[in-house]
């Protein structure tokens, strides 16, 4: 039903709410500059609202023209909060590069709500975020599609999207674009998706381990505490990956610093059960961008190195976490978290199996910093986390190692069938 006047709009409203129609259609009227702009039917039912944005919305985002870039003034914790409440499961990925740039409060961060935004980023691990201080444009409650559409939203108390108003006029939603774009400040950033050049180039990696304490969560292999002969096998795989000596270069740096990092610093390791089952079978890491699969003597030789390390540095501890209790499937576990206490990353270890989504996420926001470093120091006291100080790692492998080094055997069985 398209309306083309404010009092057919009114009258049609007031004929549905008296009528108490079910699906509610009301027009909206959108004015730009001072004209009357596209209207489209409102529809309220949350079938038809979650079959267009199943259907009609994917589509407009993959007809997009390289890139998709999309605009949403809502607060990305909420919507992940809504998705939790309602049951939703994982998303498919799509084969496009998506960036969007969306909104984050950050008066309302808590240890939840950093916990729903960790999870919000691996469920669209495939999306590139960029996260803004919503502030000044919380209820605004719009999603903007460049060259598309614009959605105008109303939301439940959930979060959920209850009503929903789409705009498909190019013109308007040109202007749309452009005046909701130019309320993501550049100064409020406070989260945003990088790359491994970029960290690079700017000297945030090398300049990362110059600290001295350390919270690492690792979401898929250990590529920490390794045996300094190994560098040259990861060299070697990089140069089959694609990279040159500039790399080469770099990774022989980061061994050297990382080997005088673990023999003194303080180091907290994090890392769920599941995926250091899944590292002591297959072997496999990322070292920075390069995949790596140990073979059975360097799982070994690594796990030796382990020993030899916390014999030397009682400041090492590792904190695994029985993943089986946790309310969220192993595949919303897709970042590995960096944090020296001054710097703070996250890496998306499901991007080295895909030519799009991020590879890498920044803080920049001091007090999110600090947020997510409390966050993760409090994992420590849950019951679901089991602490092995360094000191307590030969006595584990004493009583468990035969079964350790058996299960590392056997994955040469299972890998060669």
């Amino acid at each position: 039903m398209r309306i083309n006047s404010t009092t057919d709009a009114i009258n049609e409203g007031t004929k549905a709410a008296v009528a108490g129609v079910p699906r509610l259609c009301i027009a909206i009227l959108f004015w730009i500059d001072g004209e009357p702009g596209a209207v489209i039917d409102h529809v309220q039912h949350p079938a038809e609202i979650a079959s267009y944005l199943d259907g009609d919305f994917k589509n407009l985002i993959m007809s997009s023209e390289g890139p998709a870039e999309i605009l949403c003034t809502f607060d990305a914790c909420t919507l992940q909060k809504a998705q939790s409440n309602l049951s939703v499961g994982s998303p498919e990925p799509v084969d496009k590069e998506i960036r969007v740039k969306i909104g984050l409060n950050p008066g309302n961060l808590n240890r939840d709500t950093y916990l729903f935004l960790y999870y919000f980023i691996s469920r669209y691990n495939y999306v590139s975020f960029d996260f803004y201080d919503n502030s000044n444009f919380r209820d605004r409650n719009m999603i903007v599609v460049k060259g598309k559409a614009a959605l105008m939203c109303s939301l439940d108390h959930y979060g959920k999207i209850a009503m929903l108003s789409v705009i498909n006029d190019p013109e308007k939603v040109d202007v749309i674009y452009s005046r909701i774009n130019s309320l993501f400040k550049i100064h409020h950033l406070l989260i945003m998706s990088t790359t491994s050049d970029e960290l690079v180039s700017s000297g945030y990696r090398s300049n990362f381990y110059a600290f001295s304490n350390y919270q690492i969560f690792l979401s898929r292999g250990f590529e920490y505490l390794l045996p300094p002969e190994i560098i040259d096998n990861i060299v070697e795989a990089a140069y089959r990956q694609g990279y040159d000596q500039a790399t080469e270069k770099m990774l022989r740096t980061l061994m050297v610093t990382w080997e005088e990092l673990f023999n003194n610093e303080k180091l907290d390791f994090f890392i769920t059960k599941s995926a250091l089952i899944k590292y002591i079978e297959d072997g496999e890491f990322y070292f920075t961008d390069i995949i790596y699969r140990m073979s059975i003597d360097e799982r070994k030789k690594h796990i030796q190195h382990v020993l030899d390390i916390c014999r030397k540095n009682d400041n090492v501890n590792f904190y695994i976490i029985d993943d089986e209790d946790i309310p969220y499937s192993n595949q919303d576990i897709c970042f590995s978290i960096y944090n020296n206490y001054g710097k703070l990353f996250l890496k998306n270890t499901v991007r080295f199996y895909r030519s799009y989504g991020p590879q890498f996420y920044s803080i920049l926001s001091e007090p999110i910093i600090n947020g997510i470093a409390e966050c993760i120091e409090s994992i420590k006291s849950f019951p679901i986390c089991v602490h092995y100080p360094a000191s307590s790692v030969q006595t584990f492998m004493d009583q468990y190692g035969a079964m350790v080094y058996r299960m590392i055997s056997l994955s040469e069985i299972t890998t060669s069938k």
